[in-house]
């Protein structure tokens, strides 16, 4: 493959073979004819400040976004923990009627469902705290 390297004068260029093995095959470089690349007119060069702005409103959206996720998760969880927490109350009640047998059945079912509701308080403490 032959590659033509530009100089400063747009109509002088070098001619090289690549053909020839080269000792260090990851440096390659990349020459181009401007005449030939379309530009888009369109894409203006802003400075440093309109730039830092742009960044600031995109993290500020990126925040309110998770902003909102959160809260639909903190209120998915407090749901979730009231409702359990519902279940072990009517479990509770249903454990006066039991036998020995039951109880130390509904027991377990309680116990394991208290774990689920500290789990839910835990989650939203965590998201409360990002």
């Amino acid at each position: 493959m032959d590659i033509r390297k530009f100089t400063q004068d747009v109509n002088e260029y070098e001619d090289e073979n690549t053909s020839t093995k080269s000792h260090n095959k990851l440096v390659q470089t990349i020459f181009t004819d401007q005449r030939k690349i379309k530009a888009n007119d369109e894409l203006l060069a802003e400075d440093k400040k309109t730039y830092e702005i742009d960044f600031i409103e995109r993290d500020k959206k990126d925040l309110e976004t998770k902003i909102k996720y959160y809260g639909k998760v903190i209120k998915r969880e407090e749901e979730n923990g009231k409702t359990v927490y519902e279940k072990v109350k009517e479990l509770k009640d249903e454990m006066k009627y039991q036998t020995g047998a039951e109880k130390t059945k509904t027991q377990s079912k309680i116990s394991s469902l208290e774990s689920k509701i500290k789990s839910s308080e835990k989650n939203v403490e965590l998201f409360e705290g990002e």
